[in-house]
């Protein structure tokens, strides 16, 4: 009978230790709690819980009933020295688990968030003209809405760079930024890429699959080339736009689009709607907040500051000491009209990059098909021709003498027949740097060890 009396008892006990670990979330409160327990229905007025400690080789004090603080703090065991009860031993190791868990997730919050930063960093878009300010200002006020955005201008002009730069500067930038090719895919390939398929939606759809619509949920959806869309996929799109909503392929579930869309193009809408290839509603759906994209010949001024980043970005990733822009390249590129716009530059300083074995880029390490092409200076609306070409003859002279007579500035003067300081005066004018010219200059590219 006593045997029963001592078994209800402990079930009691057990019970109420249960209903503690329930209430009590913080680790040392409930060991605390589960003592005073044992104490009240048990008796026992000197009790210890003891944990494994991080190594795995010893047991501290978790908590302790009776005992004074420094006796606890001194008190270190080995392991099967001490008895912890299993029932509280697998709720704190629950407990650790689930501590490192919610540890990893914030660190793991801190990383992405850290990334999030450095990308909206890195997509700033490069130049300091007038031109592309104004493209920045129009990125830093429509970054933090959620409203529709058109992206017009050539190709190669970096709307992709605007787009992305628009998104992780966004509340939205922790979510997926989707990108799809318009111009990539024929209608019935588009329509499944964009809204995805049920299975059996055609021949060939053995299983279910989202589109990227769903996987750009919570986030922005980047219709590159929007111009190419037929007009079948342009009245689907038209209702993603107007009622947010949309079905997969095959499929009768109405799911719901929690998209912001950017969409972007290097046509002519206007004269695409007088065409009837293009819808009117579609384009007044998608041109709430337009934002023109200048080609690079209208913002020359930032040619320079380009033409350095992209030599910064492949001597990285080329692990090459980084070279400098020699006045002469500079002069080169100044000169070109770039129909292929900032991706045409950034593929001309790749090349370089990788030719390019000493201290200084210069037109040789160029391709060939800018350095024969036809130079023209770059000159204002109110620049006359007889000037410019005049202006062309007095570089060509210069860079001419420069290289002939190594730098020597008074050397020069004596071989065109003018003061040294009008030398010096017209090559400060031309941001031409003599000494880039010199002998030495010249060995330093030819044995660019010889620096360190």
């Amino acid at each position: 009978m006593a045997g029963g009396c001592d078994r209800t008892i402990e079930l009691m006990v057990l019970r109420k230790i249960c209903e503690t670990m329930v209430r009590f979330a913080g680790q040392d409160e409930l060991l605390q709690k589960i003592l005073n327990v044992l104490e009240v229905n048990l008796g026992l007025i000197r009790s210890t819980i003891l944990l494994v400690d991080s190594d795995q080789e010893h047991l501290i004090v978790g908590a302790a009933h009776g005992v004074n603080e420094p006796a606890k703090l001194s008190a270190v065991y080995h392991r099967g020295e001490g008895i912890v009860a299993r029932l509280i031993a697998y709720d704190v190791q629950y407990r650790r688990q689930f501590k490192l868990a919610r540890e990893t997730l914030e660190c793991e919050n801190e990383r992405l968030r850290s990334l999030v930063h450095n990308q909206a960093q890195q997509r700033k878009m490069t130049g300091s003209s007038d031109a592309i300010r104004y493209v920045q200002m129009l990125i830093q006020q429509v970054a933090a809405t959620t409203t529709t955005v058109l992206l017009r201008g050539e190709s190669g002009t970096g709307k992709e760079l605007v787009a992305s730069a628009i998104h992780y500067n966004s509340p939205r930038a922790c979510k997926p930024f989707v990108r799809i090719n318009c111009a990539a895919l024929n209608e019935n390939l588009f329509e499944s890429e964009l809204f995805g398929h049920e299975k059996g939606a055609f021949t060939g759809a053995t299983m279910c699959r989202i589109g990227r619509m769903e996987e750009a949920q919570g986030g922005t959806l980047f219709l590159d080339e929007v111009g190419e869309v037929s007009l079948a996929v342009q009245a689907k799109l038209l209702r993603v736009l107007q009622e947010r909503e949309f079905e997969r392929v095959g499929g009768n579930k109405t799911l719901i689009a929690d998209v912001r869309i950017i969409a972007a193009t290097n046509r002519d809408l206007e004269e695409s709607m007088r065409a009837c290839t293009f819808r009117a509603d579609l384009y007044y759906r998608i041109n709430v907040f337009p934002i023109r994209l200048p080609p690079l010949r209208e913002r020359a001024s930032d040619i320079s500051v380009l033409a350095n980043h992209f030599i910064q970005k492949y001597a990285n990733l080329m692990t090459k000491p980084q070279p400098q822009l020699a006045e002469e390249t500079l002069h080169l590129l100044m000169g070109h009209t770039w129909p292929g716009n900032v991706r045409e530059l950034e593929n001309c300083i790749e090349y370089g990059v990788l030719l390019c074995s000493g201290s200084l880029l210069l037109p040789e390490h160029l391709p060939q098909t800018l350095r024969s092409a036809t130079f023209v200076a770059p000159a204002t609306a109110e620049e006359p021709t007889l000037r410019t070409r005049i202006h062309k003859m007095e570089l060509a002279v210069l860079l001419d003498a420069l290289r002939t007579k190594n730098g020597n500035v008074s050397a020069i003067a004596r071989e065109i027949g003018i003061t040294p300081r009008m030398v010096r005066y017209k090559l400060k004018n031309l941001d031409i740097d003599p000494r880039r010219f010199s002998k030495r200059s010249k060995a330093l590219q030819c044995h660019p060890a010889r620096t360190a």
